[in-house]
Protein backbone atom coordinates (compact mmCIF):
# COMPACT_ATOMS: atom_id res chain seq x y z
CA UNK A 1 0.00 0.00 0.00
CA UNK A 2 2.76 2.00 0.96
CA UNK A 3 5.00 1.61 -2.35
CA UNK A 4 1.73 2.96 -4.06
CA UNK A 5 0.70 5.72 -2.85
CA UNK A 6 3.70 7.59 -0.91
CA UNK A 7 6.66 9.33 -2.53
CA UNK A 8 9.38 7.00 -1.06
CA UNK A 9 12.56 8.12 -2.55
CA UNK A 10 14.41 5.23 -3.32
CA UNK A 11 17.56 6.52 -3.88
CA UNK A 12 18.18 9.70 -0.81
CA UNK A 13 16.67 8.49 2.29
CA UNK A 14 18.00 7.91 5.63
CA UNK A 15 18.45 4.15 5.48
CA UNK A 16 20.85 4.94 2.66
CA UNK A 17 22.19 7.65 4.40
CA UNK A 18 22.83 5.69 7.46
CA UNK A 19 23.18 1.64 6.73
CA UNK A 20 24.45 2.16 3.04
CA UNK A 21 21.11 0.32 1.46
CA UNK A 22 17.46 -0.29 1.72
CA UNK A 23 15.19 -2.45 3.65
CA UNK A 24 11.49 -2.82 4.19
CA UNK A 25 11.45 -0.54 6.75
CA UNK A 26 12.04 1.97 4.34
CA UNK A 27 7.96 1.26 2.78
CA UNK A 28 6.84 1.24 6.49
CA UNK A 29 8.33 4.50 7.21
CA UNK A 30 6.34 6.64 5.65
CA UNK A 31 2.54 7.01 5.15
CA UNK A 32 -0.12 5.75 5.10
CA UNK A 33 2.13 2.77 7.16
CA UNK A 34 2.76 4.92 9.66
CA UNK A 35 -1.01 5.96 10.39
CA UNK A 36 -1.92 2.42 10.80
CA UNK A 37 0.44 0.22 11.76
CA UNK A 38 1.13 1.35 15.29
CA UNK A 39 -2.11 1.02 16.74
CA UNK A 40 -3.12 -2.28 15.01
CA UNK A 41 0.33 -3.72 16.02
CA UNK A 42 -0.55 -2.50 19.32
CA UNK A 43 -3.50 -4.37 19.95
CA UNK A 44 -2.58 -7.37 17.89
CA UNK A 45 -0.03 -7.65 19.76
CA UNK A 46 -1.81 -7.79 23.68
CA UNK A 47 -4.34 -10.00 21.77
CA UNK A 48 -2.02 -12.83 20.66
CA UNK A 49 -0.29 -12.97 24.10
CA UNK A 50 -3.41 -12.71 26.01
CA UNK A 51 -5.14 -15.44 24.04
CA UNK A 52 -1.59 -17.83 23.59
CA UNK A 53 -1.82 -17.29 27.33
CA UNK A 54 -5.17 -18.63 28.10
CA UNK A 55 -3.89 -21.77 25.24
CA UNK A 56 -1.24 -22.16 28.04
CA UNK A 57 -3.26 -22.34 31.35
CA UNK A 58 -5.51 -25.40 29.41
CA UNK A 59 -2.31 -27.38 28.50
CA UNK A 60 -2.90 -30.11 31.14
CA UNK A 61 0.31 -32.14 31.03
CA UNK A 62 2.52 -28.66 31.52
CA UNK A 63 4.08 -28.52 35.31
CA UNK A 64 3.64 -25.41 36.63
CA UNK A 65 7.36 -23.80 36.25
CA UNK A 66 6.53 -24.75 32.43
CA UNK A 67 3.46 -22.73 31.85
CA UNK A 68 5.15 -20.18 34.01
CA UNK A 69 8.28 -20.12 31.53
CA UNK A 70 5.35 -19.94 28.47
CA UNK A 71 3.59 -17.26 29.84
CA UNK A 72 6.54 -15.13 30.67
CA UNK A 73 7.71 -15.59 27.04
CA UNK A 74 4.19 -14.48 25.57
CA UNK A 75 4.37 -11.29 27.95
CA UNK A 76 7.83 -10.56 26.93
CA UNK A 77 6.75 -11.14 23.29
CA UNK A 78 3.67 -9.02 23.70
CA UNK A 79 5.27 -5.54 25.52
CA UNK A 80 8.00 -6.26 22.73
CA UNK A 81 5.60 -6.23 19.90
CA UNK A 82 3.73 -3.02 21.03
CA UNK A 83 7.45 -1.55 21.92
CA UNK A 84 8.26 -2.57 18.55
CA UNK A 85 5.78 0.35 17.04
CA UNK A 86 7.79 2.69 18.74
CA UNK A 87 9.74 2.06 15.45
CA UNK A 88 6.92 3.77 13.35
CA UNK A 89 6.25 6.82 15.38
CA UNK A 90 9.83 8.19 16.06
CA UNK A 91 10.72 8.77 12.10
CA UNK A 92 14.66 7.64 11.39
CA UNK A 93 15.31 11.21 10.26
CA UNK A 94 14.50 12.46 13.63
CA UNK A 95 16.19 10.07 15.77
CA UNK A 96 18.13 6.96 14.30
CA UNK A 97 19.21 4.98 17.40
CA UNK A 98 15.93 5.53 18.89
CA UNK A 99 13.57 4.51 15.91
CA UNK A 100 16.16 1.18 15.49
CA UNK A 101 16.29 0.09 19.30
CA UNK A 102 12.79 -1.18 19.48
CA UNK A 103 13.77 -3.64 16.78
CA UNK A 104 16.92 -4.88 17.91
CA UNK A 105 14.76 -5.28 20.94
CA UNK A 106 12.00 -7.61 18.77
CA UNK A 107 15.41 -9.81 17.14
CA UNK A 108 16.71 -11.27 21.24
CA UNK A 109 12.47 -11.87 21.88
CA UNK A 110 11.54 -13.54 18.83
CA UNK A 111 13.30 -16.68 19.34
CA UNK A 112 12.50 -17.18 22.90
CA UNK A 113 8.72 -17.10 21.87
CA UNK A 114 9.79 -20.37 19.53
CA UNK A 115 11.48 -21.46 22.46
CA UNK A 116 7.98 -20.65 24.39
CA UNK A 117 6.15 -23.08 21.43
CA UNK A 118 9.21 -26.06 22.21
CA UNK A 119 7.98 -25.90 25.98
CA UNK A 120 4.51 -26.34 25.46
CA UNK A 121 4.56 -29.55 23.59
CA UNK A 122 4.75 -32.89 24.63
CA UNK A 123 7.36 -33.83 21.54
CA UNK A 124 8.13 -31.85 19.19
CA UNK A 125 9.55 -32.34 15.14
CA UNK A 126 13.32 -33.63 14.76
CA UNK A 127 15.38 -30.50 14.45
CA UNK A 128 12.52 -27.83 15.66
CA UNK A 129 15.37 -27.41 18.94
CA UNK A 130 17.75 -27.04 16.15
CA UNK A 131 16.25 -24.52 13.99
CA UNK A 132 15.43 -22.62 17.16
CA UNK A 133 19.02 -22.46 17.59
CA UNK A 134 19.93 -21.44 14.11
CA UNK A 135 17.30 -18.67 14.68
CA UNK A 136 18.59 -17.43 17.50
CA UNK A 137 22.25 -17.34 16.15
CA UNK A 138 21.04 -15.45 12.93
CA UNK A 139 19.02 -12.98 15.07
CA UNK A 140 22.74 -11.96 17.27
CA UNK A 141 24.33 -11.60 13.77
CA UNK A 142 22.09 -9.49 12.34
CA UNK A 143 21.65 -7.41 16.03
CA UNK A 144 25.75 -7.16 15.54
CA UNK A 145 25.21 -5.44 12.13
CA UNK A 146 22.90 -3.55 13.07
CA UNK A 147 24.42 -2.25 16.25
CA UNK A 148 27.70 -1.77 14.27
CA UNK A 149 26.45 0.22 11.74
CA UNK A 150 24.43 2.05 13.98
CA UNK A 151 26.87 3.31 16.60
CA UNK A 152 29.78 3.42 13.84
CA UNK A 153 27.77 4.78 10.66
CA UNK A 154 29.85 2.90 9.01
CA UNK A 155 28.14 -0.08 6.58
CA UNK A 156 28.73 -3.56 7.45
CA UNK A 157 31.68 -4.91 6.10
CA UNK A 158 31.27 -5.93 2.48
CA UNK A 159 31.44 -9.34 2.56
CA UNK A 160 28.94 -9.32 5.07
CA UNK A 161 26.40 -7.39 3.07
CA UNK A 162 24.91 -10.12 1.31
CA UNK A 163 23.78 -11.69 4.73
CA UNK A 164 22.85 -8.56 6.55
CA UNK A 165 20.59 -7.87 3.21
CA UNK A 166 19.07 -11.10 3.31
CA UNK A 167 18.43 -11.34 6.84
CA UNK A 168 16.71 -7.51 6.16
CA UNK A 169 14.51 -9.19 3.49
CA UNK A 170 16.09 -6.51 0.70
CA UNK A 171 15.30 -8.93 -2.14
CA UNK A 172 11.96 -8.66 -1.27
CA UNK A 173 11.75 -5.10 -1.21
CA UNK A 174 13.68 -4.76 -4.51
CA UNK A 175 11.10 -7.29 -5.84
CA UNK A 176 8.46 -4.89 -5.03
CA UNK A 177 10.48 -1.84 -6.55
CA UNK A 178 10.86 -3.66 -9.75
CA UNK A 179 6.99 -4.27 -9.87
CA UNK A 180 6.26 -0.44 -8.46
CA UNK A 181 7.93 0.71 -11.56
CA UNK A 182 6.47 -1.61 -14.52
CA UNK A 183 3.39 -0.97 -13.05
CA UNK A 184 4.16 3.26 -12.85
Amino acid sequence: MTIGWSEVDYEDNPLIAWYGYNNICLVFDTPPSTYVMPAWGCRLSFEICFETSKEVLRLSHLSTTRKIFSISCNICGGFTASFFSVCLAIKPVEDMIAHTSPFIVLLFVLPCLYLSLLNQRRSYPHGFLLGTIFFFLTSCLKVSFTLYALTSRLHVLWKFHAIDNWFNCSHFFNDWKYFNEIWN
